[in-house]
């Protein structure tokens, strides 16, 4: 989706307050996790990143480096087959990443809501709102 001349990220799994840079780098992830990005699959360049997102090119280069780094990807160099692709095995080490975050952030909502003085079958309630309001758009 685009707007203001930007790619909006449909679906955020973490903090809107997040610096562009990581909220690229997480939609990067979850695409290899949705299999949008497949094992061995080329990712996009620094410059086709830099087009999909309207980020700079120093951005890019940031965030696939950062993905390489941590093996989620694989860099490699010379001729055709240069650039950065999808390193075999690591949805699960994604998936595995992505599911203790989102533990973390369950835990800080279920704090917040016993320093509200809300008890756990209005917090229940509250989800199964917020899961209803997500699965409408």
């Amino acid at each position: 989706m685009i707007e203001n001349g930007k790619k909006k990220l449909v679906d955020k799994p973490f903090s809107p307050n997040v610096n562009r840079w990581l909220e690229v780098k997480i939609d990067i992830e979850m695409k290899i996790i949705q299999d949008e990005y497949q094992t061995g699959q080329k990712l996009p360049s620094i410059v086709g990143l830099s087009k999909m997102y309207g980020i700079g090119n120093t951005t890019s280069h940031k965030i696939l480096n950062a993905l390489s780094d941590e093996g989620i990807c694989l860099k490699k160099r010379g001729g055709d087959k240069s650039g950065y692709f999808v390193n075999p095995h690591v949805k699960e080490k994604l998936l595995i990443t992505h599911e203790n975050e989102l533990r973390l952030k369950i835990s800080e909502a279920v704090k917040y809501a016993k320093s509200l003085r809300i008890d756990d079958n209005e917090l229940l309630q509250k989800f199964k709102e917020a899961w209803a309001m997500v699965n409408e758009n």
